[in-house]
């Protein structure tokens, strides 16, 4: 059962029926929403192009299974690379922001 929201609570950012975090910003949903995109686009690039790629290359067909795993497994990890990636920079983002306001109110 959901907690009700007290009148005094500070409520975040609010996309259709969800409502986040109050400091989820929009750019940290942009960087997700692009991480996402960049994922599923690349999967879908290997996983539907795998035959004409090895194709092209001549390579024999019975090492187009094992090559496509390879291919696949290399593919997840440069996803999660990019995606922790692109949120360490939100995050940094928002300590740059926040550390050049402090030095600002003292010069």
């Amino acid at each position: 059962m959901e907690k009700p929201i007290n009148s005094n609570q500070e409520m975040g950012l609010k996309i259709g029926p969800i409502v986040l975090m109050p400091d989820i910003e929009k750019r940290h949903l942009a960087t997700l929403f692009f991480g996402a995109f960049f994922g599923i686009a690349s999967m879908a690039f290997v996983n539907v192009f795998n035959y004409s790629i090895f194709s092209a290359m001549e390579l024999p067909e019975d090492q187009f299974g094992r090559l496509a795993g390879s291919l696949t497994a290399v593919q997840e990890v440069v996803v999660v690379s990019v995606i922790g990636f692109f949120g360490e920079i939100s995050v940094y983002e928002d300590e740059v922001e926040v550390i050049s306001e402090v030095l600002h109110k003292q010069g």
